[in-house]
């Protein structure tokens, strides 16, 4: 089972992290989300040259940070982020021929990202 699904462990560990930066969000804890999200998914800077490559970012890590972007309402990082999550879950979806609830979730976070990210617009 472990080589289809990866490590079951790691796996509710990020599961765990991801409701930690959605708890933080349902408080109004914006500093404590955002604390954990980029602890969780760190964010890489380009332009430092000494800086080691990214690591790939897990899915939950990714919709956090995507859900803090929002919060802060930067529009386009947490659609790259949601976006980043999606083709990830899309991918195993496909291997799998089926629809996933993490797939679901994915696609509902991308399409609120959106809806949200038009009604900033129209009220500017």
């Amino acid at each position: 089972m472990s080589t289809q699904y990866g490590d079951v462990v790691q796996n509710v560990i990020e599961w765990h992290d991801e409701k930690a930066v959605d708890a933080a969000l349902a408080r109004g804890d914006l500093n404590e989300a955002k604390r954990l999200a980029f602890a969780y998914a760190p964010v890489a800077d380009p332009a430092s040259p000494d800086q080691k490559p990214a690591k790939t970012i897990s899915v939950p890590h990714l919709r956090g940070r995507a859900r803090v972007y929002m919060a802060m309402k930067q529009w386009q990082a947490a659609f790259d982020d949601a976006e980043q999550a999606y083709l990830a879950v899309n991918i195993k979806a496909g291997w799998l021929s089926m629809r996933t609830a993490e797939l679901d979730l994915t696609e509902k976070l991308k399409a609120a990202i959106i809806a949200a990210r038009e009604q900033a617009k129209s009220a500017e």
